[in-house]
């Protein structure tokens, strides 16, 4: 049965509706996304080009769409000159609105562009800034925990919250972020992690920490290349799948709980 069959009423942590290639048919993907059982959708701008959609989105569909406006390390080097006034701008004329997607990447593509200590500098920014609103923040963080979790904890806690999209890891990461307030989303990419390490990952986050997201259109751990674009019912039912997993490892350890 789908996640409507259980009755069930899911909130999408992370999506990017405003992507060209998804943003034509967002009254679909929320229709689809309703009969299935997701609630809202939080959907995260990356860049000062897009923020404009995800405003539009949000007004749109009040009742459907949680808006945050950042800018992500992929497109730092696009920023303008007055980048931070116009992310202010936004975040104070949508008051309900998140600051994401911000972060780092030791990405070599990312890399070539913006050094991690400029990221670092760049991301500190939002951070105060989501603090000075009260807002929540949505991280992206690839190969660069050690420069993160100093950044972080440098600024929080947040009292807002923080999120780290899309969380693979590493698991000792978890026990030093949660007092600044930190939760994790889970996304399909979980499964390329071996079983074992996946199960360590979720058995490290507290049930009332973990979110799951489709990150729509992206986020899957695989791609049928004959498919082309991954549909709306691919993104819907990795929240199915993300649920089943969490459910099982809880389940389990509730077993070696019971059995020590």
């Amino acid at each position: 049965a789908g996640m409507s069959g259980r009755g069930l009423k899911l909130f999408d942590a992370h999506a990017h509706l405003q992507d060209a290639r998804i943003y034509s048919s967002a009254r679909k993907v929320l229709e689809e996304a309703k009969r299935r059982g997701v609630a809202a959708v939080s959907v995260n701008g990356c860049c000062e080009d897009d923020w404009g959609r995800v405003e539009a989105l949000a007004e749109a569909y009040k009742q459907q769409v949680v808006p945050n406006f950042g800018l992500h390390p992929w497109f730092l080097d696009k920023r303008k000159e007055n980048w931070l006034n116009v992310l202010s701008l936004y975040l104070k004329r949508n008051p309900t609105a998140g600051l994401g997607e911000v972060g780092l990447d030791k990405s070599r593509s990312v890399l070539e562009h913006t050094s991690l200590d400029k990221q670092a500098e760049l991301l500190v920014k939002q951070l105060r800034l989501a603090k000075e609103l009260g807002r929540p923040l949505s991280i992206h963080c690839v190969k660069a925990w050690g420069k993160m979790q100093e950044c972080l904890k440098a600024e929080g806690p947040f009292p807002a919250g923080v999120m780290i999209h899309s969380f693979t890891g590493p698991a000792e990461v978890v026990k030093g972020l949660l007092p600044l307030n930190a939760y994790f989303s889970i996304s399909l990419t979980i499964l390329r992690l071996k079983e074992g390490k996946a199960k360590a990952l979720l058995k490290a986050i507290p049930g009332d920490r973990m979110l799951i997201e489709t990150d729509s259109p992206d986020g899957f751990w695989r791609r049928e290349p004959s498919l082309g674009n991954n549909t709306i019912d691919d993104g819907l039912s990795s929240l199915e799948e993300i649920l089943h997993h969490a459910s099982e490892t809880e389940r389990e350890s509730e077993r070696e709980r019971v059995r020590e």
